[in-house]
């Protein structure tokens, strides 16, 4: 048993040895069990909680992580291994509101720096303080929707892809298509290259409005693939003409690279970023940063610990609205693809507010 083995529930003397050891740590009974009255229901039933600080100016409907030591509590006793008992509330004129918390797709349970996202509340909502409410033996089901806590989400599982929203573009002569195999997205594609004064690639985008951060987890690249296709990342595009501005970071076929390149002025050749060896292994994975003009890329090893990928590009006459999503091109005789498993949209305000967990109440 991970949690006081041996009981089935917790009776008033437990709550009391928990809160003792809960005071030990640094943790918050989410509630009294002496005080006679009623029984507490949602997430007050839950035995501990910690309050969730927040610097700078967090806008409404913001997606924001929360990294926080869950193997800590768990090796405490006070929460469980599989992260089933975290809850994210929102405390607002003497109730608490659950809100959806999603874990990192790169993240795990019962890890020194599990991160979680949640997303702030809309301005109708109101203000209040967040807290993490843990510790609960028999937890009902999470509100863990992510297309509640990002702007846009796909895991391109059938069953939930949302394929209505993005289209496909092919640019001069390419040939392309994309499917989901396997619980990815397979973008496939002959074509030529996004270089020179115009495009000849496959595009498969959506539209996205304003500041952004977005970020890709390219699965595998396969088939018949020439030696300087791109295969898979993150591309954001003016529009759809053929010598559009555009910004993407990719992955270059072998040598494997990772590379970053824009087309700053329409109708001109684009500008070569950073090309950086990397390891022929999967997954890899990609971000782009859109603030203002200015857009950036970046790269990580594991998808937590992120490394720019050049300089920030300034391109001309970026409007609100951009299309975001995964370029293909390859130079080959026949068919060459990449993986998407994940791809990830959120908004961004410059400074980025931070989350972090209280030590002490």
């Amino acid at each position: 048993m991970w949690y006081l083995a041996g009981m089935s529930r917790l009776s008033v003397l437990s709550t009391l040895v928990l809160a003792a050891a809960l005071t030990a740590c640094g943790n918050e009974p989410s509630s009294d069990a002496t005080s006679g009255g009623p029984p507490p229901t949602g997430l007050l039933a839950y035995p501990f909680s910690r309050a969730i600080v927040l610097t700078g100016v967090v806008p409404p409907a913001y997606s924001l992580a929360l990294t926080f030591d869950h193997a800590a509590l768990v090796k405490d006793k006070l929460a469980r291994e599989d992260g089933a008992d975290v809850r994210l509330g929102l405390e607002r004129d003497g109730e608490v509101i659950e809100l959806n918390r999603v874990l990192d797709p790169s993240s795990d349970w019962n890890d020194a720096k599990t991160t979680i996202w949640f997303r702030s509340p809309d301005a109708e909502l109101g203000t209040g303080t967040f807290r993490l409410y843990f510790g609960k033996l028999t937890p009902d089901t999470a509100l863990d929707d992510p297309a509640k806590v990002y702007d846009v989400w796909e895991d391109f599982d059938d069953a939930t892809f949302n394929a209505g929203s993005w289209q496909l573009k092919k640019f001069g002569n390419a040939e392309g298509k994309f499917e989901t195999v396997k619980g990815a997205l397979r973008l496939s594609g002959q074509s030529n290259d996004f270089a020179g004064l115009s495009d000849n690639g496959v595009f498969f985008y959506r539209s996205v409005s304003g500041d952004f951060t977005a970020v890709a987890a390219i699965a595998a690249v396969g088939g018949s693939l020439g030696g300087n296709a791109k295969a898979g990342g993150l591309m954001l595009r003016q529009n759809t003409d053929v010598d559009s501005v555009f910004a993407m970071a990719s992955l270059r076929h072998l040598p494997r690279q990772r590379v970053s390149l824009a087309r700053t002025s329409k109708g001109m050749p684009p500008v070569d970023g950073t090309e950086l060896t990397a390891p022929d292994t999967f997954p890899q994975f990609v971000s782009l940063n859109r603030i203002g003009n200015d857009v950036s890329s970046g790269y990580s090893e594991d998808g937590r610990t992120w490394i720019g990928l050049g300089s920030a590009f300034s391109i001309k006459d970026l409007t609100a609205s951009v299309f975001v999503g995964v370029p293909f091109s390859n130079l080959s005789s026949d068919f060459g693809h990449a993986d998407i498993d994940w791809l990830r949209i959120i908004k961004r305000v410059n400074p980025s507010p931070l989350a972090t967990l209280s030590k002490t109440e």
